[in-house]
């Protein structure tokens, strides 16, 4: 677990209470990126681009995350529009389409030595505009070491506290973006996790979105990870492999609530 007080100076929209919170605006003028607004001081058109590369479906710039999770690396991935004269970023909101998991899954794989992670809304995205992470990895995180069990079609997560999928490579990406089109289709949240070549897919309950087991934030791919980020004292040095565990089935769907969303 990470104690991370700069996080706390992160602007976003204060919880309301327990449970689901409120949607996020989908305009252009609400972006928390800012992504037409150069005079913001938080624009995604004001922070340097590091890198920028072509994925199946379309080019992706490399931003620094303005309050970073990780100290040896914690980067935002963009779809960017290039032309002679500047660069864009088109405003897509954070929904996830089959190109979007298609080029998600070709990041992943371009970079195996970090987690590749996605927040869908009410799942730990604090912003409307569709964007993945890439976080150092050194040293792994405990999800690495989960194993699964066949269901059908699917592979569960079973010494795990947290109940979720297991996609191991050459990932099927007509499956993949089968089950989550159809946790879209339901408006159930979900949280993309790629690590070394593994994705990890997780349907959460929207009910409880923010949990008193996990104050002061809402548990998102981080945690999912099993490397949880904190920016409460009190928490950080109290917290136990009880109370986690707890919060990680609160949560995620169980297993049998989450087979039957799938169908």
């Amino acid at each position: 677990m990470l104690w991370n007080q700069f996080r706390a100076l992160k602007p976003q929209v204060r919880p309301a209470g327990l449970g689901r919170q409120a949607d996020y605006p989908p305009g252009v003028n609400e972006c928390f990126f800012a992504c037409q607004n150069p005079a913001h001081p938080l624009s995604l058109l004001r922070r340097d681009r590091l890198v920028h590369i072509s994925l199946p479906n379309e080019p992706w710039a490399a931003l620094y995350n303005a309050f970073p999770v990780e100290k040896d690396g914690h980067f935002l991935w963009v779809p960017v529009a290039i032309d002679a004269a500047k660069t864009g970023y088109p405003h897509w909101l954070q929904i996830l389409t089959k190109p979007f998991v298609e080029d998600f899954l070709a990041l992943g794989k371009a970079t195996s030595a970090a987690l590749t992670l996605f927040n869908s809304l009410h799942a730990g995205a604090s912003v409307n505009h569709i964007h993945f992470h890439t976080v150092a990895r050194r040293g792994g995180v405990p999800i690495e070491h989960a194993s699964a069990v066949a269901v059908g079609p699917y592979h569960l997560l079973e010494n795990y506290p947290a109940m979720g999928l297991l996609y191991e490579e050459p990932v099927d990406l007509d499956a993949v973006w089968k089950a989550i089109d159809t946790l879209q289709r339901q408006a159930i949240p979900l949280n993309l996790i790629y690590t070394e070549r593994r994705l990890h897919l997780f349907a959460r309950d929207i009910h409880h979105e923010m949990i008193e087991e996990f104050p002061g934030g809402v548990m998102a791919c981080m945690e999912l990870s099993g490397r949880l980020i904190t920016t409460e004292e009190h928490f950080y040095a109290n917290a136990d492999q009880q109370l986690l565990s707890r919060a990680f089935r609160k949560i995620t769907l169980g297993r049998e609530a989450l087979l039957k969303a799938l169908g």
